[in-house]
C-alpha cells in the first residue's frame, strides 16, 4: 500500500511538471505536444527539442540538434553536464541514430558527485555508452528501460529482484532523483507487462492486501481489547455495587481501577488477541 500511494502521489508531481511529465510520456512512447516556450531555462529547451526529436524518431533533426549541441564544452560546473533527463535523452538518440559516441563519453567522464545515488547512475550511463549491459554496478532499472527504449525488449536477467528492490525502496520517492524514479516507474510497468514475469502484479497486488490486512487485523484486535476491558470493567464495578457494604464501595473501586487491575492486562490482552486473530484466519500459517 506504500508504495502504491506514493506513486499516486508521485504520479501527480510529473503532471505539474513540464520536464517530468514530457520525460514520463517518452519513456511510454508517448506523444506530447511541445511548447519550447513552457520551459524556462536554456537547457530545459535544449532537452525538450532532442526528447521532441526522439518521440517522432526524427534522425534528421536529432542530428541537426546533436551535432550544434556537441560544440559545447563539458565541465563539471555545468548545469547540462549534471542534467540527468538531458543526458540519457542524448545517449538514446547517440544509439538509435547510430551517432558517433566520442563527444557524449567525453561529457559522462565529467560529472562528478558525492551522492551515493547520483553516482550509481552516472557509474550505469558510462556502461550503457559502452554497452555494459550486465554490470554488477549497474542500476537495472536504467538498463532495462535503456533498452526496452531502443529494442523494444531487454536482455537482462534480473526482472524479480529489480521488482521487489523497487517496489521496497525507502529512498525512491524522496524527491532526490526525481529522473530515476521515473525510470524505476516505467521499469516496474514493463516487468508487469513483460512473459518473463507475468505474475509480477499479482504479487505486487499481494503484497498491498497483505500490509492493509495487518493494519485491520490491528484495528480488530484494538476494539475487542477495549470491549473486553470495559465490559469487565462495569461488570465488576457492578459486582461490587451491588453486594458489599456502601461504606467500602468507593475504596474498593478505586482500589480496582488504580492498582492496575484489569487495565494492566491493556497490552498482554492486545497481543494475544492480535496472534489469535492471525492464526485464526490462516495469516500466521504463510507468512512470519
Amino acid at each position: 500500500m506504500v508504495f502504491v500511494e506514493n506513486k499516486n502521489t508521485f504520479l501527480s508531481k510529473i503532471e505539474e511538471s513540464n520536464i517530468l511529465k514530457l520525460f514520463y510520456c517518452f519513456l511510454q512512447n508517448n506523444s506530447l505536444q511541445i511548447n519550447l516556450e513552457d520551459y524556462q531555462s536554456q537547457t530545459d529547451k535544449d532537452y525538450a527539442s532532442f526528447i521532441q526529436a526522439l518521440i517522432s524518431n526524427d534522425k534528421s533533426s536529432f542530428t541537426h540538434l546533436y551535432n550544434q549541441f556537441c560544440k559545447k564544452k563539458p565541465s563539471a560546473t555545468s548545469p547540462w553536464v549534471n542534467n540527468d533527463f538531458l543526458i540519457f535523452s542524448l545517449i538514446v538518440g547517440v544509439f538509435r541514430f547510430d551517432i558517433d559516441k566520442r563527444w557524449i563519453i567525453n561529457v559522462i567522464n565529467t560529472r562528478n558527485t558525492q551522492d551515493v545515488t547520483q553516482l550509481k547512475i552516472n557509474t550505469t550511463l558510462k556502461n550503457i555508452i559502452s554497452n555494459n549491459f550486465a554490470s554488477n554496478d549497474n542500476l537495472q532499472g536504467i538498463v532495462l528501460v535503456f533498452q526496452y527504449l531502443l529494442y523494444g525488449n531487454f536482455s537482462i536477467d534480473v526482472t524479480k529482484s529489480l521488482y521487489q528492490r523497487v517496489t521496497n525502496d525507502p529512498e525512491l520517492f524522496s524527491g532526490k532523483h526525481d529522473f530515476y524514479t521515473c525510470i524505476a516507474l516505467r521499469a516496474i510497468e514493463v516487468i508487469v507487462d513483460s512473459k518473463d514475469f507475468s505474475n509480477a502484479k499479482e504479487i505486487h497486488d499481494l503484497k498491498n492486501f497483505s500490509e492493509l490486512f495487518l493494519k485491520r487485523v490491528d484495528r480488530i484486535s484494538k476494539f475487542l481489547r477495549s470491549s473486553i476491558i470495559l465490559t469487565a470493567s462495569g461488570l465488576l464495578i457492578f459486582y461490587i455495587w451491588k453486594y458489599d457494604e456502601t461504606w467500602g464501595k468507593i475504596d474498593i473501586i478505586g482500589g480496582v481501577l488504580g492498582s492496575g487491575g484489569l487495565f494492566s492486562l491493556w497490552k498482554v490482552l492486545y497481543n494475544i488477541l492480535k496472534k489469535g486473530l492471525l492464526k485464526l484466519l490462516g495469516y500466521s500459517q504463510y507468512f512470519k
